[in-house]
């Protein structure tokens, strides 16, 4: 799911000086550059849950405690055309909420823009995944009324929230039809604002 939403939408990078990493709700990409004609052999990289150390060639790239927990068994490096080292980590909290601002603990973290283009994207890949559904017999300028009553958000942002978040997504759903079973209705491509810090508020409740 990640990886299809991400060929469609492109990624949102943190470039380092060693290359770049970005993510995803479920993993965490990391993009080595190495001198051409690197052997895997001259790799040395350690992928714990919450550590990481990679060196080439005998030089350190990096080595620290990374941002938050990771499944260590699911994480995977390869040497690609001998120029690229590329390490996938696999989230252990892969909630929308999730969005890591720096690779390590205080190391190699994603500028305030950055940080704010990567939180947009995994709360659209959010939307993506979950089944979002209107009544048949609401129209979608009617979506924002509901969503203005969701009990979940403080009455006092509700409103905010409805008008903002529906004004950039509401074109995506239609009325009955399932999101998940429509591939036409594609978020990766949209535009979101408003309260999307956290991956968004709740609406589940207005599921059918």
């Amino acid at each position: 799911m990640s990886a299809h939403f991400e060929e469609r939408s492109g990624v949102v990078p943190c470039q380092t000086a060693w290359g770049s990493w970005y993510q995803t709700m479920e993993e965490v990409f990391i993009e080595v550059s190495v001198p051409h004609g690197t052997n895997a052999r001259e790799v040395k990289c350690r992928l714990g849950p919450r550590d990481i150390e990679l060196s080439v060639g005998g030089t350190e790239v990096f080595k620290g405690r990374l941002f938050d927990t990771t499944v260590s068994d699911e994480a995977t490096w390869t040497l690609e055309d001998k120029c690229l080292i590329r390490i996938v980590l696999m989230k252990a909290n892969r909630e929308a909420g999730n969005c890591w601002s720096s690779l390590l603990e205080g190391e190699y973290c994603a500028n305030p823009w950055i940080q704010d283009q990567m939180q947009k994207k995994l709360t659209l890949e959010r939307f993506q995944r979950e089944k979002w559904t209107t009544n048949t017999n609401h129209s979608t300028h009617r979506l924002k009324p509901l969503l203005a009553t969701e009990q979940r958000i403080p009455p006092n942002t509700r409103e905010k929230i409805a008008d903002h978040y529906v004004s950039d997504i509401h074109h995506y759903i239609s009325n009955g039809v399932d999101v998940m079973q429509n591939p036409g209705f594609d978020f990766s491509g949209a535009e979101i604002s408003g309260n999307y810090a956290g991956g968004g508020p709740d609406f589940s409740s207005l599921q059918k």
